[in-house]
């Protein structure tokens, strides 16, 4: 394998002076620093889950089903505070539901 177009890449960016001392082979390796341990870091942290806080309702007013925050708990099809929780599969029986009556 040939190398050479690679090791004439780096003595140009150590040739490049940037100022105060500073190449630009320095610039390329810190950002390349920067990069590699961003991705380190962001897959040692927890994957966060933005669900937690939905919950599955249906409004009694209009029969909306869908998730809304546990926080406002209004209905997004006709803005009721009339809501009520129901399980998942609940849930996804009354979606089938809905979009059959749609039909």
């Amino acid at each position: 394998m040939n190398f050479d177009p690679i090791y004439d890449l780096i003595d140009w960016l150590n040739a490049t002076q940037i100022g105060g001392g500073l190449t630009l082979f320095h610039l390329v390796m810190a950002v390349l620093a920067i990069i590699i341990g961003y991705s380190i870091v962001k897959g040692l942290l927890p994957a966060g889950k933005k669900k937690d806080y939905l919950i599955d309702v249906m409004c009694n007013d209009c029969g909306w089903v869908g998730q809304v925050s546990k926080f406002t708990k209004v209905c997004q099809q006709c803005k009721s505070l009339a809501v009520r929780m129901i399980k998942p599969e609940e849930a996804e029986v009354a979606k089938r539901r809905q979009k059959a009556r749609k039909r």
